[in-house]
Order: structure tokens, then C-alpha cells, then sequence
């Protein structure tokens, strides 16, 4: 079987390592077409050992001499773009990957002027590049139900999966210590995880709030400076950036709770990894967050716009039992978000296209 994977670059991802988790665990021949260059920090060396063929082209030409009579799957909105050409061009099977509900997604982001008109005309063609394919993967009920409103068919569910991440039984840190991962943007609302904190702070709790990503939006972090400066909040909050993967998880096992508070979201690969390393979760109804966290089992499911939801939390901190929900939290990914289980699903949506 021959597999054509169209990448918007190499980045570490987290849509990118969803395909990398693939990859590993499937028998394939494999090429890789990145449409953009990428950042330092890249797949290109495991590609590499993998031995993989990377094409780096936007020549739509030569894109299609690569795919011609070859299995495609389109990751991201430009590949989703290049697939149109590769219909009209090419004798190829096309499957694409929705990560989230993008109208969700697209709504957070309180787009104006140009870019609002940009983002109108990308959802009014989505239905249509979406339609192209053979098969569209969701990788949430939440990305499917999203399909399904705008009438895509040919859907297949397939939940995220990682790799086994084996827990080194860190010492927790001393303050009752939350994290969140993910880009410093309104998207992701980091200022929620503040309020929390605040609350608890104000509930005598010695706790501690680390946040692990890039600043994508300037103006949100004087927002959330602005917030910690107000409340007192210096001592209580630290902003650490990318991290390897390896000091990552460090931290987060080290912690007591992860956060995840986002307007939308499709199913984290950060969510599976804290509880992976048995870190519970407190998330957003927003998003597939919900079908890998479950109330006092593994984690918290919240409304935002709850009238009680910081007394919900402070109960949740501090009233469960923690050993049991970072038990459960572990044998939840083991059992249904493995990246065996994920790979041999795409491999079976491969095998239908032959």
C-alpha cells in the first residue's frame, strides 16, 4: 500500500504528530509532501529515520505526478486545497482529517476586516473540499456532529491516539499546581485558569498555575498580565513557553491538574498526555475534550458560564479522591486512546480505498 500524507509543513504539531503516531504503527510505503517550510524544531529527522520521502513543493505538477494512483490524506486547510487539484489531475483515493468544529474555532478568534472576510470565504468552500474526499476522518463525536451540520458525507470517527507514556512517579510539586498547554491566545482562554486560581487564592490554598506554549496573540498576554497584576497573582504565576517534550511532561506529572478551559477544541493530544502521566483534567464542554474526560473518574467537565462552576472546581480539588482519579486517569488512555488502536483504524479506512 502506498500513502501520500499532504502536511502544511513539518512543525511539531499536534496535528502532525497525530500523523507520525500513524505512520509508526502502520506497514506502508510512505511519502510526505510539506507545503510550507518548517520551523527549527521539525519531524524531518524521524521522517528521516524512518526512512521517508520528503517532497518540500507547492508545484501542484509535481504534487500530482506523486500521488498519481496512490492513497492521499489531506492534513490541514491548504492540503484540503491542493485535493481539489488532485481530483481533477490525478486517478488518487483522497481521506482528510477535521481536527474541530471550525466554525467554533473561527467565532473565538473575533476576526475583523480582512481577515473576517478571509475566514467567511474558507467555511462557505469547506463543505465542498470536505465532499471531495473519499473519506473525512473526525477525530472527535464533536468534529463529526460539526461534518455532519455542514453536510459532509462519507464520515468516519477515529478518537486521537498517542504513544505509551510511562510515568517516572515524580513528587508532585509542594503548592496544589495547575498547568495548561497550548498557545497563549483567546482561543484557549487562559484567563479562565486565572480566575481559578484567584479564587483559590482567596480561599487561603497555596496554589500555583504554569502555562506551556507560544504567545500567538500579543494583546491576550497584556490581557492576562494585566489580570495578574490586578489580582496579585506575580508569585503564583509562571509563563514557561515550548518546552522539549521530554521537560514537558516533567512538569506536567509534577502537577496536580490540567487545564483546559478552551471556546473549542477537537481532542487534545496535551489532554491524553496529562492523563496518560495520571494527571486529571478539568476541560471545557467545548470540543471532544468530554468524550476522554468524565466527571470524578478521570477529571472535570465544566460550563464556563456556570453561576457555580469556581465552587465546583475548588470541591473537585479538594474533596476527591486523587490517587483513584490518576489511576483511572492512566488505564482510561491504555485502554481507548493508544496509538496502536488509532493507527490500525486509519489503516482499516486505507484498506477500504484500495
Amino acid at each position: 500500500m502506498k500513502i501520500v500524507y499532504i502536511l502544511q509543513n513539518l512543525d511539531l504539531s499536534a496535528p502532525n504528530k497525530v500523523i507520525f503516531n500513524i505512520i509508526q504503527n502502520i506497514d506502508a510505503k510512505i511519502e510526505i509532501i510539506s507545503l510550507g517550510q518548517s520551523s527549527e524544531q521539525n519531524y524531518v529527522k524521524l521522517a528521516n529515520e524512518l526512512n521517508i520521502n520528503i517532497f518540500e513543493t507547492r508545484n501542484i505538477f509535481e504534487i500530482s505526478k506523486i500521488c498519481d494512483q496512490k492513497i492521499v490524506h489531506l492534513n490541514g486547510y491548504h492540503p484540503n486545497i491542493v485535493g481539489f487539484f488532485l481530483k481533477i489531475l490525478t486517478d488518487c483515493k483522497l481521506v482528510s482529517t477535521c481536527h474541530s468544529n471550525e466554525l467554533t474555532e473561527t467565532k473565538s478568534h473575533n476576526f475583523t476586516g480582512f481577515k473576517k472576510i478571509k475566514s467567511q470565504i474558507k467555511h462557505a468552500i469547506l463543505p465542498f473540499l470536505y465532499n471531495l474526499q473519499n473519506i473525512t476522518i473526525a477525530v472527535s463525536g464533536d468534529a463529526k456532529t460539526y461534518l455532519s451540520s455542514i453536510k459532509v458525507a462519507n464520515i468516519e470517527l477515529i478518537h486521537n491516539g498517542i504513544e505509551e507514556i510511562n510515568p517516572k512517579n515524580l513528587q508532585k510539586f509542594s503548592a496544589l499546581t495547575f498547568c495548561q498547554i497550548g498557545h497563549i491566545m483567546n482561543l484557549k482562554n487562559q484567563l479562565f485558569s486565572l480566575r481559578v486560581i484567584e479564587f483559590l487564592k482567596r480561599k487561603n490554598i497555596k496554589v500555583k498555575l504554569n502555562f506551556f506554549g507560544k504567545i500567538r496573540d500579543n494583546n491576550y498576554k497584556i490581557t492576562l498580565d494585566n489580570f495578574i497584576k490586578t489580582h496579585n497573582l506575580t508569585q503564583n504565576v509562571e509563563f514557561f513557553g515550548s518546552l522539549t517534550p521530554e521537560l514537558l511532561f516533567e512538569n506536567v506529572e509534577k502537577s496536580h491538574f490540567c487545564m483546559m478551559p478552551s471556546f473549542s477544541e477537537g481532542l487534545p493530544l496535551s489532554i491524553l498526555e496529562s492523563l496518560s502521566l495520571g494527571v486529571p483534567c478539568i476541560v471545557s464542554l467545548n470540543g471532544g475534550m468530554k468524550e476522554a474526560v468524565f466527571d470524578n473518574i478521570n477529571g472535570l467537565v465544566i460550563s464556563l458560564d456556570s453561576e457555580n462552576v469556581l465552587d465546583k472546581i475548588f470541591d473537585f480539588c479538594t474533596k476527591s479522591d486523587y490517587e483513584a482519579l490518576s489511576l483511572n486517569s492512566i488505564n482510561i488512555i491504555k485502554t481507548n486512546f493508544s496509538a496502536k488502536t488509532m493507527a490500525q483504524k486509519y489503516l482499516d479506512v486505507y484498506c477500504k480505498l484500495k
